[in-house]
């Protein structure tokens, strides 16, 4: 039995590999998820050609506060890419505030959102 659980937490980390989650990203009441997620991508990443499988808000409803958008890239590289540039950003931002690069840990690093200047996160599990 604790073979299977096993396995099965492989299976679901596996799965969430691809995932990144933006926090803080404005809401409206009613928006296309995916086409916010490949206009973030264009616009603050350069990367229009990301290929992204779904993206859909996540997490509990809070006031005054958007939920989580959570997307799912198909592709690991475009991912890690996404990443790299994101340090970029916060580097050049914050230098005395850089940290190695590690693919394998949880990464929080933050961007400001032109829309409101509210504080937009990317992280990745």
């Amino acid at each position: 039995m604790a073979d299977h659980a096993e396995q099965l937490n492989k299976l679901e980390r596996f799965s969430r590999r691809n995932n990144l989650r933006v926090i803080g990203f404005p809401q409206q009441k009613v928006e296309d998820c995916l086409a916010l997620a490949h206009n973030l991508f264009k616009e603050k990443f350069k990367m229009p050609d990301a290929k992204l499988e779904r993206a859909h808000r996540d997490g509990p409803k809070m006031d005054g506060r958007p939920q989580h958008l959570l997307i799912k890239l198909n592709c690991y590289q475009d991912k890690i890419k996404i990443l790299q540039q994101q340090r970029q950003v916060r580097t050049s931002r914050r230098p005395d505030q850089s940290r190695p690069a590690r693919e394998e840990k949880m990464v929080n690093t933050s961007l400001r959102s032109e829309q409101g200047g509210n504080e937009v996160q990317v992280r990745s599990r």
